[in-house]
C-alpha cells in the first residue's frame, strides 16, 4: 500500500504530451529543447522530464491571457442547403 493516497503534482513526460495535448512524447522534448515550454514548468530529474501541473496550468492561463497574442479566429461553416431543405420538408 503507498504511504499517500494524494496524487503527485508532476507529470511523466508521456503524461504531459497527453495533457498538453501534444501528438507524441518526442514532441514534447522538443518543444522543450525549443523553449516553446518554459524552463520553470519542467523539472530533470535523471534523465527523464517531470512537468509541475500547477506550473502548466499557470503557463496555460498566462499564454491565454496576453493580449499581444493574436487570435485564431473559428471558421464557421455555412449548412449544406440540401440537409437543410430535406430537414424542413419532412416535418
Amino acid at each position: 500500500m503507498l504511504a499517500s493516497a494524494r496524487p503527485s503534482p508532476y507529470l511523466t513526460a508521456a503524461e504531459a504530451a497527453a495533457y498538453l495535448r501534444y501528438p507524441t512524447v518526442k514532441a514534447i522534448y522538443q518543444a522543450v529543447r525549443a523553449g516553446r515550454i518554459p524552463t520553470w514548468c519542467v523539472s530533470r530529474r535523471g534523465r527523464c522530464l517531470l512537468f509541475n501541473v500547477r506550473a502548466l496550468d499557470q503557463w496555460l492561463h498566462e499564454d491565454t491571457m496576453r493580449p499581444d497574442r493574436p487570435r485564431r479566429q473559428a471558421t464557421v461553416f455555412p449548412r449544406p442547403t440540401a440537409v437543410a431543405d430535406s430537414a424542413t420538408s419532412t416535418s
